[in-house]
């Protein structure tokens, strides 16, 4: 019986070393899963981290690049504001050498307007022109000249060329080579 025992006994501890074997197969493949499945993490952490960065270090560009932008705007509408003053004060002298005139338009008469003469023979020509006679005009330039206008010179059809005319070198060579004329002549 002792040996039953010692047989059953080894029998059981081989079955627990074979057991023992399979849990540390399945140990040592799911340590292997689990380094691989935490480098994997690791790696997916890692590029993350550099996303995060790379998307800081992206949103601090965009945001100095609207803050350069927003300068760039706020000089531009300062300009444009200074230019619009400048074409208001443009805009007010005008407006006052305009009424100026106006005025200055209203106060002639036709009393006070420079007389003019213009002769006969001036009327009748084609380039008549009204002078002034008042001394209060200026340098007596003239007032306003007609002229005639110049006709358009036109073209003259060209000539027809010698070898396009109805009688050739060798229609004329052949005629008075022929003809009677030169022969009597001779």
């Amino acid at each position: 019986m002792a040996l039953s025992r010692a047989t059953a006994d080894r029998d059981r501890a081989r079955e627990r070393v074979g057991q023992a074997d399979s849990d540390l197969r399945k140990r040592k493949i799911e340590a292997v899963n689990l380094s691989s499945v935490d480098h994997g993490a690791r790696g997916r952490l890692a590029e993350c981290t550099l996303a995060a960065l790379r998307a800081g270090a992206a949103q601090a560009d965009a945001y100095r690049e609207k803050e350069a932008r927003e300068r760039v705007i706020a000089d531009l509408a300062a300009k444009a504001a200074a230019d619009r003053g400048a074409r208001e004060r443009v805009r007010d002298r005008l407006r006052e050498i305009r009424t100026g005139w106006q005025e200055k338009q209203a106060a002639r008469t036709p009393a006070n307007w420079p007389s003019t003469t213009c002769s006969p023979a001036a009327r009748s020509s084609p380039r008549a022109s009204v002078r002034t006679t008042d001394s209060n005009w200026p340098t007596n330039r003239p007032v306003r000249t007609r002229r005639r206008r110049r006709p358009v010179q036109r073209a003259r059809p060209p000539a027809p060329h010698r070898a396009c005319s109805t009688r050739s070198k060798f229609n004329r060579r052949s005629t008075t080579s022929s003809g009677s004329s030169r022969g009597s002549a001779a």
